[in-house]
């Protein structure tokens, strides 16, 4: 085959998919015209795509009154993907046994009622337990030990506990589907749920500033499932997003599985809390978030009780440090008595002074509540002002206010 003949074929395979697209979207709740873009994009390699198709229409079907038919799209899940291997293929078996279930037990119905017509008793005709409706074939029922798992087992946090303890968890994850636009989660809203998506893409945002865009395997809701009273963030859909949801009352029931994931949700935490703090910092708020994710990870965490002195004013050293959560309070020594120059809170910073400059501490820095603080080197400041000089400028415009502060507090 020439050049020009495979292009040609691929022109007229492509065709035919936007053709079949089109055809789908005026009639959404046609069987023949979901399998019909579902072989179309099988013939395109595109096998998550033609998953979404079975998820969209099966709920469009099912929703109609015709749930026969949505078990007969869904029915094609297991052989598009039959060892699991992609990320929606979870949902969709469990969406697939619920309505399995649901057949059998129309099924059973019938049998306790049965009728009579011309004579003739009708029974609808069963095979190995499962209910088989005309023209569908036999499908084994979605077993948690195998296809199910093994693309929750590939989740992010998930995939570090054994499969018996993931197998005991998986009755308390709750699929959700979240259409683009739509709020998972509103930063400031009261929740404790975790959740772990399965498909599409989502952003994490802080105020108007995004923190992270997250995928298949990624996971969000930590900080308030461990405790936090509220979101310090919001989730949103950027495209349709399937989820898995895992309520703090539903995880009690598998304390095994939550001591094993809390520790890695800690630490999730407090990268997480890191990106919001530079998210939200006059000094940080400006950079790319790809460059905030890359300087996040040059910081070391820290943590300290109320009272602790975490900088002493004529030190030496010359790291700089950002507020994650928690108060202190900035003071100088005057007169003979030290004076208290500012109360500093999350995404604010100190010790910037000697950092920038390479000089003594100008102030000392108290914590006025149990706080979280992240320490950075001077070397890597100066090399993200080397290649972001609004950085510096944000610094000097900080502590000039600060200057200016302390000159009236001192002489007031």
């Amino acid at each position: 085959m020439g050049f020009f003949d495979g292009f040609t074929r691929a022109a007229s395979g492509a065709k035919r998919l936007e053709e079949a697209k089109k055809r789908q979207q005026a009639n959404p709740t046609s069987l023949v015209m979901a399998n019909a873009l579902i072989d179309a994009l099988i013939a395109a390699g595109d096998r998550n795509g033609a998953l979404d198709v079975i998820s969209r229409s099966g709920a469009a079907l099912h929703k109609a009154g015709r749930p026969s038919e949505a078990l007969a799209l869904y029915g094609r899940t297991e052989r598009i993907d039959p060892g699991g291997e992609l990320s929606a293929t979870f949902l969709l078996q469990r969406k697939l046994q619920e309505l399995r279930d649901e057949a059998n037990r129309a099924a059973e119905t019938v049998a306790a009622e049965p009728r009579r017509d011309s004579g003739t008793l009708r029974i609808p005709r069963r095979d190995s337990g499962v209910m088989r409706l005309p023209g569908q074939e036999e499908a084994p029922a979605v077993s948690s030990s195998t296809g199910a798992i093994a693309p929750v087992a590939r989740m992010a946090v998930l995939k570090e506990l054994p499969q018996p303890l993931l197998e005991r968890l998986l009755p308390a994850l709750t699929p959700r589907q979240v259409e683009a636009g739509t709020a998972v989660f509103q930063e400031g809203a009261e929740g404790d749920a975790l959740f772990f998506v399965v498909a599409g893409q989502l952003s994490l945002r802080a105020g108007e500033q995004v923190l992270a865009t997250i995928g298949p395997g990624d996971v969000a809701g930590e900080i308030s499932f461990l405790g936090a009273p509220t979101r310090p963030a919001t989730l949103v859909a950027v495209k349709r997003a399937e989820l898995l949801e895992l309520s703090r009352a539903a995880a009690a029931a598998v304390p095994e599985a939550v001591a094993r994931l809390s520790p890695l949700l800690q630490r999730l935490a407090r990268e997480r809390a890191l990106e919001a703090a530079l998210a939200r910092s006059r000094v940080f708020a400006g950079l790319p978030p790809e460059e905030r994710s890359r300087l996040a990870a040059r910081f070391f965490h820290r943590a300290a009780r109320a009272g602790s002195r975490l900088v002493s004013e004529g030190d030496s050293d010359t790291t700089f440090f950002l507020l994650l959560k928690g108060e202190l309070r900035l003071s100088k020594q005057h007169a003979g008595r030290e004076i208290v120059l500012a109360t500093l809170t999350s995404s604010e910073c100190f010790g910037d002074v000697g950092a920038l400059h390479g000089t003594a501490r100008t102030r000392s820095a108290t914590a006025a509540s149990p706080v979280e603080y992240a320490g950075l080197t001077r070397e890597d400041l100066l090399e993200v002002i080397g290649r972001h000089p609004r950085v510096k400028e944000a610094l000097d415009e900080v502590q000039m206010e600060r200057f200016f502060e302390e000159a009236r507090i001192l002489t007031g």
